[in-house]
């Protein structure tokens, strides 16, 4: 008899609730598996840039739960084998406001739980100003987002789908370096390749 146990069930939460990775994990094991290893990266960074304690386990359940808004994304889109056009591609995007409205239900605007809402919500920025869906610039993305953003692509990029054969870590660590500035934090790009072994 298959393991029909969710990918998600034995994952410890203290700040999500666990049963939202668990309906993520049943619409869309791909995106559900994702967030796990975004997660577990994001912690590794997050604490090779000095993020402690609390910070450290709120960093990596902001990892679990960044794409959470994918629940909600049309299968259409969300499962497309292709490329997206522009109309399914700004559908797409609404799944960082969406997530960031999910994730706020459990968190009174100004708690700390709100961090997790808002790093969820800025993932997508870009360090050059050019992201979605706020269009920040540098220091003024939130910095839990400036891991995820790293932590998200490494992660996007090694892992094969149905739109895209996975890429080699190598590969994947040079398209990070040449992204470093515009798309992704120096800093964070400096930390993330320091994690890298050898």
């Amino acid at each position: 008899m298959p393991n029909t146990t969710p990918l998600t069930a034995h994952v410890e939460c203290f700040h999500v609730n666990r049963a939202l990775l668990v309906a993520l994990d049943e619409r869309d094991p791909d995106t559900s598996g994702h967030c796990l290893r975004v997660g577990w990266l994001a912690e590794s960074l997050g604490h090779a840039l000095g993020v402690r304690d609390a910070g450290l386990v709120m960093l990596r359940e902001a990892g679990f739960a960044h794409d959470i808004g994918k629940i909600a994304i049309p299968d259409r889109v969300l499962f497309k084998p292709g490329a997206l056009d522009d109309m399914e591609a700004q559908v797409m995007q609404d799944h960082s406001a969406i997530g960031h409205r999910i994730l706020s239900a459990q968190s009174p605007k100004g708690s700390t739980n709100a961090l997790i809402a808002d790093a969820a919500l800025h993932h997508h920025e870009r360090y050059d100003g050019t992201g979605y869906p706020s269009g920040l610039k540098a220091t003024s993305i939130p910095f839990w987002s400036r891991i995820i953003a790293v932590a998200d692509c490494f992660d996007a990029l090694t892992m094969a789908r149905p739109y895209h054969d996975a890429m080699s870590a190598d590969c994947a660590i040079d398209m990070i370096v040449a992204s470093s500035g515009t798309h992704f934090d120096p800093g964070v790009v400096s930390a993330f390749v320091a994690l890298q072994p050898g």
